[in-house]
């Protein structure tokens, strides 16, 4: 077929000549090896392990969650998009991000140790640690009420 002709289909029965046209088409394979994602893997799992070490001990810093953890890395914007590729560095970041129940434990625990000895009424625990009743969970409220429980049945022997 010369071009006068391809013109002449193109303009008179397109979809003819498109239809046509896919039957013969050849599919291109497309592999894509430019990533080691096994590799980079691991990579991110010691990054994580070293961010995760550096800050475990900190008390009184953010809460560590999966995007703050994330956002510490280097690559973290390829990781928050490739992370169904990162099988390791999904469990390891579900594993060990924390949750806001645990932030809010480990920032009344924070009160506590800055307040040592001495015991705080409730209302100021939760005024030091940023808390309220209304955004507290479930189970940091029954820790803070058994905390405060136990230290009183410990004061009054």
């Amino acid at each position: 077929m010369n071009s006068l002709e391809y013109i002449w289909l193109y303009r008179h029965n397109r979809d003819w000549l498109l239809n046509t046209n896919n039957k013969y088409k050849r599919p291109i394979p497309v592999v894509n090896n430019r990533v080691d994602w096994k590799s980079r893997d691991m990579e991110i799992v010691r990054a994580l392990i070293r961010i995760i070490d550096k800050h475990s001990d900190d008390v009184s810093g953010p809460r560590l969650s999966m995007k703050w953890l994330v956002s510490q890395l280097d690559t973290g914007t390829s990781v928050e998009k490739y992370l169904y590729k990162l099988s390791l560095a999904s469990i390891y970041l579900a594993r060990y991000s924390e949750s806001i129940t645990d932030y809010q434990i480990r920032r009344i625990t924070h009160v506590m140790i800055m307040t040592r000895p001495n015991i705080l009424p409730r209302w100021q625990i939760l005024r030091l640690s940023g808390l309220s009743d209304e955004r507290m969970t479930q189970m940091t409220c029954e820790f803070l009420d058994s905390l405060l429980t136990n230290f009183w049945a410990l004061r009054g022997q």
